[in-house]
């Protein structure tokens, strides 16, 4: 998993960043987007960092100035740093514009400018990930039927096929443009062109997780395999 750390004023660059990742097979992770409702966003945020093979630093004039959360989340990368072996890279600092870090140790680490060329720092930092797993679709997960449920009350069903396509249908709506990914342990899906997506942690045949609209809307969602 691949943690990103921005200050809030640098959401449309840390959301650009993440849908990237996705794109690419990884597995982001941000805040906004990945803490489900009703979670407590503080031991949320503590345990993805402490799960994530990866840390990204969003560095910017708003964020290195920038007093909060933002801060407390790079202290406690650095504090996991010093128990990664030497040769081993965790916490990536990534600069948005010309800046200059504060904090001592994050001044010593190599760092990739996404200025002027955002494409280029990109290709950079996608060479760093070479412990993070790629996208691969368990052959288990060709063909299975699933009865969902969401915290609205909704129920619903959905198929996952060998293309990567999924078939869903909720009373007599069928979303069309249905796809899905496994990257790790995580399920992916989207319908009608990215207006709607989910997500989803793997337990065995259950499923758990959160959906947006294109909206911004979020709500929680569960799963259980039928066949």
């Amino acid at each position: 998993m691949i943690f990103i750390s921005y200050a809030r004023e640098d959401f449309p660059y840390a959301d650009r960043l993440y849908e990237k990742l996705l794109d690419d097979g990884y597995t982001p992770w941000l805040g906004r987007k990945c803490i489900l409702p009703g979670s407590e966003w503080e031991q949320s945020i503590a345990e993805a960092i402490r799960r994530s093979a990866y840390f990204i630093a969003l560095l910017s004039a708003r964020s290195i100035e920038k007093r909060g959360y933002v801060q407390k989340e790079i202290r406690e990368a650095l504090d996991i740093l010093q128990t990664i072996p030497f040769n081993r890279v965790f916490l990536i600092p990534v600069r948005l514009e010309s800046c200059d870090p504060l904090h001592p140790a994050l001044q010593r680490l190599q760092w990739v400018d996404f200025f002027p060329d955002w494409d280029e720092g990109y290709a950079k930092l996608n060479r760093v990930f070479s412990f993070v797993p790629r996208e691969e679709r368990a052959q288990s997960f060709i063909g299975t039927r699933w009865i969902a449920k969401d915290s609205d009350g909704e129920q619903w069903e959905f198929v996952l096929r060998e293309t990567g396509v999924v078939e869903m249908r909720q009373h007599d709506i069928v979303p069309n443009n249905g796809k899905w990914r496994l990257v790790a342990n995580e399920l992916y899906m989207e319908f009608n062109n990215k207006y709607v997506q989910y997500r989803a942690s793997i337990d065995n045949d259950i499923l758990r997780g959160s959906a947006q609209n294109i909206e911004g809307s979020q709500w929680a969602w569960r799963a259980t395999r039928i066949i």
